[in-house]
């Protein structure tokens, strides 16, 4: 008996409770006793328990155990023999998110069933893998030599994967010396003993460790890396981006080894895949297996596409789906490129094959991915919810369309869309099915007419608050479902996940009061974004569940329902999803649809008893709250000007006093009838980063369709020269369409001229049967202000180009990072024994083309990797060498160095003993990496000991200047160069004098206020480095200073957010208004006294802000002031009053035209400038 206990159960305990009243041992006492003991027994138990499952990966939360029980039932109903697999189930719901989780689940997938065999061409796969993501675009300097690619971290990380597969995948090594069965469990899973693949138990016994050797596969993953590197460098690689270009095909041929042995899907049975592992069973049981879990979807999906890391690295995020239905990441989408190198073309990729299973036959075979190019601006959209009001959105969407005029699907034109609710199923029907407006608008109806169908008196206006109390709904959910597959099952793809176009796609749902998205570019399972491998139809489910009208839906372990429960008007969370793909992206166009407003909410159903009480709350939120304008007017109270110059909300205003009921589908006729004749407007933008320049005589729907239109060309830089202080810049506008794309030759027809920088380009004899690359060439100087290239239709005003306006600095920085750069990469001599070599000893460093210098850094021409090979108009630049320095071991090379961002010849030079500390210009090395933000150079530098705290002596004469690292990292904006100096320990409040040409001087949190620098600013504040301000006030300084140099968004930040007062006196009495005043900065003036300035404020002399712009000659000053009333004759401590002191000016020079104009102003009754203003 006990044995048999013991194959069910670890233990058992048996404890009695007498029935009340039995004998002596029925007393309450005892009983209270017996069930306290109880108590105490299964807390006790169930903790070891916990305990235990934590260290088999087995302790799910309720909605892993609602996954498991729904995989079990899955398994239970399709009738196989076969017993269920509980720690295939456990891999299903665990998602790996570390690069040690990627490899150990890479692992589990390629050795199983014949570990000896795919020993070395899985170690080889990984190696490959190390090798490409050394090779990535931000690790364009790396030191290429094995002993770097695999250092310790690297190994270290291998080691922790190798652990995890054999704990947890890899099986137990017993073989039943009666039956000759295997043992099927794992190291995490044996507790019960050896068991067999049916589920019998063959014998007790501990887990058995196999053949593996983690010494000798680490040892397997070096040498396959030392034998690739080495056949590389034999065949004379030039440069970084022929290392990435070889690095992929040895990987791929890897791979194709890998799949031959059965470690990578093979094709079988015309293209179809299966899983990882043995091929070779043809038993109809074992073809039953594979048939169900890659396509009935029990298992979700086969095993090979339910890794949420890209098969094709190991590490990127898989996006881009294949049409073998394998999805790979970005990374892999660029490396594995198969078009010619004459046809390559910015943003498009051909492949001929699948790089994970090698599908190629299909007809859609060769593939054409398409990926935004690195210097386009994102296009986002954003949907609201509202019901039936959806039909709004869809009008002003066709309306959109056809404004463009280009007979392309509006989705075509966004980057990213977000959709809650009805706006969500609107969101998968442009964005993932693209269909055109007027497509989705004619199947919209059709859901209305058909998925609305009330149950029984639900709807009655007598019994209807009845009926609801017995109904979990108002209208069938079935029908609703019904008609959404109706919807979505006509056309493909019918399934969510997997890019099939370079528009992103996401839909917001709410499950346990949090709010969740389900996207097409990420599998889900973790943070805040559900499974996402489900139908288009599951998916407009999850986000239009509103609850009263229909049941929620359950879906991955959650019970989900209407997205707009929490944010009807997803425009947050759309650009912040953004920001999460997107590294510091910048935009285009941010587009909010509303679906109307009146001055009233619709009216709540009533009988809300049928919902649970805490949905009762989100509810009434979602109702009263639908037309979404809170959520826009939030979104725009928190942001800067650069967004919001680029951001639109759409939404009509409908003509009854109460807006329309989300399930009223009578008044769709009406609704759409009044989007059709809506006319919207916008505030017209004078920022110099304006998408529009000139007379805007059109309405904001037909200039938004010029802005979608121009974002179909873009800008690639060819190269990038700098003479002195002017900088010359070539390359080529593009565009997204090819002359087999729809609309491309009359996006071609419509084009009247290109304006760059002010020259105009006419727009003639263009080629409509080549991919379009138009040359063109521009000087600039500043490095900050704004480069426009602008396209013009025919209309009076122009449009920007994707990404422009651009500044000189951003060029530069894409310039830098650039991983088709033709500069070397640093090589080292290959040898045997190179594992435990320094890394820097014996590089052959290159003499690469700093951009800042009189030089020219060739993007294209001469560039040897096929991947972004353009031919160039012009004839290549030829970099010079520079003439050998009489001693290069100077201090001069070292800032040198450091002002390139040279990290090898830094770290040369500093193991020749020049001094780190030392100066030339005035710069220390670390000083002058601080100030052109070079992270890398700055963490060599700090890692050899530099001083931080030193000061710079820059400036000339009278200007003096200096400051430390960290203020010039500060007045820079360089945030990660701030970070790392400031965690190592530098100094935050080291007061720098003020050179008028390098910015305002003052501690680092006010010199980042004075150039503009919020992130900066925040970050400073936020750790407490303005604490210790003269006046007690974090930030005062840096808000005064923002003041004077008209950096509105850190007023903003420090007024709205950090709660500073903006009517206090400063320095001398002074006030933030006399402060702006004093600099003419009319738009903080303005915005000052909307928050409460007194416009006429006095100091310690008494003296206001209007006399203080006379003292300084301000007219534009002087005219606001006077404008908004403030006082001009009002005298301070000395009895000089505005006007005295204008008339004073103006007779010492009766020819002082500002002293003429402010007297003008000052003698203008306050009633009459009153009448001016208004």
């Amino acid at each position: 008996m006990r044995q048999l206990f013991s194959r069910s159960f670890s233990s058992v305990y048996v404890h009695y409770i007498p029935l009340e009243g039995f004998g002596s041992l029925g007393t309450s006492l005892e009983i209270i006793n017996q069930t306290s003991r109880l108590a105490k027994r299964v807390r006790r138990d169930a903790e070891r328990v916990q305990a235990q499952r934590a260290e088999s990966w087995t302790r799910f939360d309720t909605t892993q155990m609602s996954q498991v029980v729904h995989y079990a039932f899955a398994h239970l109903a399709s009738g196989s023999p076969e017993p269920f697999d509980f720690g295939q189930c456990r891999r299903q719901i665990s998602v790996p998110d570390t690069t040690e989780g990627h490899f150990s689940e890479f692992l589990g997938l390629s050795l199983k069933n014949k570990m000896e065999a795919r020993f070395d061409d899985t170690a080889a796969v990984i190696a490959t893998s190390l090798l490409r993501n050394s090779l990535s675009a931000n690790k364009d300097d790396i030191v290429l030599l094995p002993s770097v690619v695999f250092d310790k971290d690297t190994q270290a990380i291998c080691t922790r994967a190798i652990s995890q597969f054999l704990d947890s995948k890899s099986p137990c090594a017993y073989i039943d010396p009666d039956s000759g069965e295997k043992c099927v469990n794992t190291k995490s899973g044996h507790r019960i003993g050896h068991q067999s693949a049916s589920g019998d138990l063959l014998r007790d016994g501990n887990f058995v460790v196999g053949d593996f050797n983690s010494d000798k596969f680490l040892l397997a993953i070096e040498s396959a890396l030392h034998t690739t590197m080495r056949a590389i460098n034999s065949s004379g690689p030039s440069n970084h981006c022929d290392w990435r270009r070889l690095a992929a095909v040895h990987h791929r041929q890897n791979i194709d080894a890998l799949r031959r042995r059965g470690g990578y899907p093979a094709l079988h049975d015309q293209d179809r895949r299966f899983p990882f592992g043995d091929n070779t069973e043809n038993s109809p049981l074992a073809l039953a297996k594979s048939f169900l879990s890659l396509y009935t979807g029990t298992w979700r999906r086969g095993a090979e596409s339910n890794t949420t890391f890209c098969l094709g690295c190991l590490f990127g995020r898989p996006e881009y789906r294949l049409p073998c239905g394998h999805v790979i990441c970005e990374t892999c989408v660029d490396d594995f490129d198969d078009t010619a190198v004459d046809k390559r073309y910015p943003g498009r990729f051909m492949h001929q094959r699948c790089i994970i299973c090698d599908a190629s036959s299909s007809d859609k075979w060769p593939f054409v991915t398409i990926i935004r190019p690195p210097l386009c601006g994102l296009r986002v959209l954003s949907l609201d919810g509202g019901g039936v009001r959806g039909i709004v959105e869809l009008t002003v969407l066709n309306r959109l369309e056809k404004e463009i005029g280009l007979g392309i699907p509006i989705g075509s034109f966004f980057d990213l869309i977000v959709g809650t609710s009805t706006g969500g199923i609107i969101a998968l029907g442009i964005g993932v099915q693209r269909r055109s407006a007027v497509e989705c608008t004619s199947l919209f109806r059709d859901i209305c007419s058909e998925g609305f169908e009330a149950k029984f008196l639900t709807k009655s206006r007598f019994f209807g608050w009845a009926a609801r109390w017995f109904s979990s709904s108002i209208y069938k959910t079935d029908v609703l479902e019904t008609a959404l597959q109706k919807a979505f099952g006509g056309k493909d793809p019918k399934s969510l996940y997997g890019l099939n176009s370079s528009c992103r796609v996401a839909v917001t749902t709410t499950a346990k009061e949090d709010c969740h998205l389900i996207a097409n570019y990420n599998t889900g399972g973790k943070d805040r974004y559900l499974d996402s491998t489900l139908p288009l139809w599951k998916a407009a489910r999850c986000t239009s569940a509103a609850p009263m009208y229909f049941k929620h839906i359950s879906h991955g372990g959650h019970e989900c329902r209407d997205g707009g429960l929490k944010e009807n008007n997803p425009i947050q969370v759309a650009l912040n999803e953004s920001r999460k793909i997107w590294e510091d992206p910048t935009y285009d166009v941010i587009l909010s649809l509303g679906s109307g407003q009146a001055r009233y909410p619709a009216a709540e159903p009533v009988s809300t008893a049928i919902i649970p009480k805490w949905l009762a709350h989100l509810f009434s939120t979602l109702v009263s709250t639908m037309n979404g304008e809170d959520a826009w007017d939030k979104f725009r109270s928190s942001q800067d000007s650069r967004i919001i110059d680029r951001a639109l909300r759409l939404s009509l205003r409908f003509d009854g006093s109460t807006e329309p009921a989300l399930d009223d589908v009578n008044a769709i006729i009406s609704m759409e009838t009044a989007a059709k004749k809506a006319t919207f407007f916008e505030r017209p933008s004078i920022s110099p980063f304006s998408a529009t320049s000139g007379i805007v005589q059109v309405d904001a729907l037909q200039c938004m369709a010029d802005k979608l239109r121009a974002s179909l060309y873009f800008f690639e830089l060819g190269s990038i020269t700098k003479h002195g202080t002017i900088t010359v810049i070539h390359g080529w506008i593009c565009c997204r369409l090819m002359p087999n794309d729809q609309g491309f030759k009359e996006l071609l027809s419509r084009t009247l001229k290109f304006l760059v920088r002010g020259k105009v380009y006419e727009f003639k004899r263009v080629s409509v049967d080549k991919p379009f690359r138009f040359a063109v060439e521009f000087q600039h100087q500043h490095l900050d202000e704004p480069i426009r290239i602008d396209v013009n239709f025919g209309a009076t005003h122009s449009t920007t180009i994707s990404g422009f306006p651009m500044t000189l600095k951003t060029l530069f920085a894409h310039a830098e990072r650039q991983p088709t750069s033709s500069a070397p990469v640093p090589l080292a001599e290959m040898a045997s024994n190179t594992s435990n070599s320094n890394p820097t000893a014996g590089a052959k460093t290159d003499q690469r083309t700093p951009l800042n210098e009189t030089s020219v850094a060739n993007l294209s021409a001469n560039n040897p990797d096929p991947a972004r090979a353009v031919p160039s108009p012009q004839t290549a630049a030829v970099n010079q060498p520079k003439p050998a320095e009489a001693n290069p071991n100077t201090v001069e090379n070292l800032v040198s160095a450091a002002k390139k961002n040279d990290s090898v010849k830094v770290l040369e030079l500093l193991d020749q003993k020049v001094p780190i500390d030392g100066k030339h210009g005035g710069w220390t090395a670390l000083g002058y990496a601080a100030h052109r933000g070079q992270l890398d150079t700055v963490r060599v530098l700090l890692l050899r000991g530099a001083d931080m705290d030193i000061r710079m002596d820059v400036g000339f004469g009278v200007l003096p200047g200096d400051g430390s690292a960290i203020n010039w990292a500060a007045c820079g904006g360089y945030l990660d160069v701030v970070k790392i100096l400031l965690e190592k320990g530098a100094k935050s409040n080291i007061c720098a004098k003020r050179p008028v040409f390098f910015g305002t001087g003052g501690t680092p949190i006010t010199m980042a206020a004075g150039k503009g620098h919020l992130e900066v600013v925040r970050y400073l504040l936020e750790n407490g480095c303005d604490d210790d301000s003269v006046y007690g006030i974090p930030g005062w300084d840096a808000f005064i200073v923002a003041c004077e140099r008209g950096q509105l968004n850190i007023i903003k930040y420090l007024v709205d957010e950090k709660g500073l007062n903006v009517d206090r006196n400063g320095s001398n009495g002074v006030t933030p208004l006399i402060t702006a005043a004093q600099s003419q900065q009319t738009a903080v003036m303005e915005y000052l006294v909307n928050r409460g300035a007194r416009i006429d404020a006095v100091d310690n002399d008494g003296s206001t802000a209007l006399l203080h712009s006379v003292m300084k000659k301000r007219v534009g000053a002087v005219e606001w002031l006077v404008k908004r009333g403030a006082d001009s004759k009002k005298k301070n401590k000395k009895g000089v009053s505005p006007l005295n002191l204008a008339r004073e000016e103006l007779q010492k020079n009766a020819d002082d035209k500002n002293a003429a104009t402010m007297v003008k102003w000052l003698e203008v009754p306050m009633n009459v400038a009153f009448q001016i203003k208004a």
